[in-house]
């Protein structure tokens, strides 16, 4: 796995609110912390309109790009460690 820092978009498998189950989708990434462990903030593909999101379109990357406009929600954070992250997807 390339390094991984402040900015990147990455594909985790990022769990629902409840615990009851877990989707594989991108993610920015917010802080690498010391040790192991990211904070990443979630985004969907789906339009969201609830005061938090932030609309991400591939004219916001440097590098890489998602398949659709996308949607980032500061109100789903999740830590976790660096190793669950399948991919990176750009910054």
């Amino acid at each position: 796995m390339e390094e991984i820092s402040k900015g990147d978009i990455v594909f985790v498998p990022f769990p629902y609110s409840n615990l009851a189950g877990i989707k594989n989708r991108p993610a920015v990434v917010l802080s690498t912390l010391a040790g192991d462990d990211v904070v990443l903030c979630q985004i969907t593909s789906k339009e969201k309109f609830d005061g938090y999101s932030i609309i991400l379109s591939n004219h916001d990357f440097q590098s890489g790009a998602l398949i659709f406009q996308s949607t980032i929600r500061p109100n789903k954070l999740f830590t976790a460690e660096r190793s669950i992250v399948l991919f990176k997807v750009g910054a």
